[in-house]
């Protein structure tokens, strides 16, 4: 009997632990996953920037809001399709989100594609120099843009384009 109360409880211990590590292994895997959301989604963007559109610049940035003129491709709503405007920007709850708009149209949507950001920091790359911030009315974009959010660091290397001096 007291064996059998000694085997139970090693075997209870065992599976209680086991519990506990497919708990932190799932939240690990959460985590992985959407960082890759986030970076498929800023890579789609940033990859794909379109030539100013009339009055409308490539990239423009403002007050930490990062604003691309950029191909969606082809969305199941056509007006999601082709050239939008895309934002990337914190909101008042601390989410990093993404909005995107038709050209000339009211419509948009905004999907959140992290909770809980304490620290968004942007740098853009110009030649060989990193810039904190873009310069307004700048008819270029840069070279590479490199994000950090809560001490997690991407960088995105725009297309088609030779490093430019500022203006």
């Amino acid at each position: 009997m007291g064996l059998t109360a000694l085997l139970l409880t090693v075997v209870f211990q065992s599976l209680v632990s086991h519990a506990r590590i497919d708990r932190a292994l799932d939240k690990a895997h959460e985590l992985v996953a959407a960082r890759q959301r986030l970076q498929e989604k800023l890579e789609a963007l940033f990859t794909t920037v379109q030539p100013p559109h009339g009055k409308i610049p490539s990239f423009f940035v403002d007050k930490n809001q990062v604003q691309v003129l950029f191909d969606a491709g082809i969305d199941p709503d056509p007006v999601f399709s082709g050239k939008q405007l895309g934002t990337v920007w914190c909101n008042d709850k601390k989410q990093l989100c993404f909005t995107q708009r038709p050209i000339g149209r009211e419509e948009e949507r905004t999907e959140v594609l992290q909770d809980n950001v304490q620290t968004l920091e942007w740098q853009f790359l110009v030649q060989s120099k990193w810039l904190p911030q873009w310069p307004k009315n700048q008819p270029s974009f840069p070279s590479i843009i490199r994000l950090k959010v809560d001490g997690v660091e991407w960088a995105f290397i725009l297309p088609g384009q030779e490093p430019l001096g500022l203006q």
